[in-house]
């Protein structure tokens, strides 16, 4: 994941952003997004154990 924001994608949008923002900075932003996959998933296994009354 760090070298593809670093460096971008071939043949993609995804352009690098290695330019702009230090090593550093990457890793801080590769945390945040482990750290919200994982709320997200929590919050969703939770939806899903809930009793569903779609009425």
């Amino acid at each position: 994941m760090f070298g593809i924001i670093k460096n971008g994608r071939p043949n993609t949008q995804m352009g690098g952003f290695g330019g702009a923002l230090s090593d550093g900075e990457i890793r801080v932003i590769i945390a945040f997004l482990r750290a919200e996959s994982v709320r997200v998933k929590a919050a969703d296994r939770k939806a899903a154990d809930a009793d569903y009354v779609p009425w």
